[in-house]
């Protein structure tokens, strides 16, 4: 049935391995390189961004202002939010400093 689909619409087959796993050597060169540290110019940036928390009794700092159904109107950096005890949100994925 592929056979004939393929021969109707002058496909010819060709394999993915090889292409896929170039991109795994790739992504793996990344992450080897990476190493999930960053450089302190780069932590400070994160520290500096603007986030947003709830006014009262937040846990989470949030990327955007509005994150599901709660307004978040109170904005401020990465590390005061750090400093306040706030963690990253799990659904917005806000800046986190390494």
């Amino acid at each position: 049935l592929q056979q004939a689909y393929n021969e109707e619409h002058h496909i010819t087959p060709q394999t993915v391995r090889s292409a896929i796993r170039e991109l795994m050597e790739v992504t793996r060169a990344v992450d080897e390189q990476a190493d999930g540290k960053m450089d302190e110019e780069e932590r400070q940036a994160i520290l500096n961004t603007v986030v947003y928390s709830v006014h009262r009794g937040a846990q989470y700092y949030h990327r955007n202002k509005v994150c599901g159904n709660q307004s978040n109107g109170r904005e401020m950096t990465v590390a005061e939010a750090i400093a306040e005890g706030l963690g990253a949100c799990p659904n917005c994925d806000p800046p986190v400093p390494r």
